[in-house]
This record gives structure tokens, sequence and C-alpha cells, in this order.
């Protein structure tokens, strides 16, 4: 379907703007979403910054769970040592 025009209706929380990103993301790259395939072709100026802020955010999520892994295993590092005496 080419030249077509879609929205998404839905309640707030409902993850609208993920399965947006995902759509965008797809058709970017031209990679199958959900096994169906997908043309690659272009994104409105819109579609691109929005996903490009969520692959932003994306990133930094994942900045933040590394982080929080890594000073739980120096806490732990600090209890085994502070048992030991």
């Amino acid at each position: 379907m080419c030249d077509t025009l879609a929205g998404l209706i839905g309640a707030p929380g409902s993850y609208k703007s993920f399965l947006a990103d995902d759509w965008a993301a797809c058709t970017a790259t031209g990679t199958p979403w959900c096994g169906r395939e997908v043309a690659k072709g272009a994104l409105s100026p819109d579609a691109a910054a929005d996903l490009l802020g969520a692959l932003a955010s994306a990133a930094r999520v994942i900045e933040v769970a590394e982080l929080a892994e890594r000073i739980e295993k120096l806490e732990a590092a600090n209890e085994r040592s502070v048992s030991a005496h």
C-alpha cells in the first residue's frame, strides 16, 4: 500500500507511540514487522525526529540499567568484604 495515511487511536498509556516508533523503524530499514514484509521507505521529518528521540531514550534506559547493575555488583562485593571482617 503506497501513499497511505494511517492513524493510531487509543487510551493514554496504550503504547501508541511505541507502536508508531516500531513501525517507523521497520519502514526506515525495511525490516519485517511481526513476520510481515515491510517495504523500505522514507519517513516524514516528524516521524524521523520522533524515532530519533525514541532511540535516544532507549539508549539512555539501557545505560541506566547497566549502571544500576554495576552498582548492585559493587554493593554486593562491599557487603561480602564487610562481613568477612
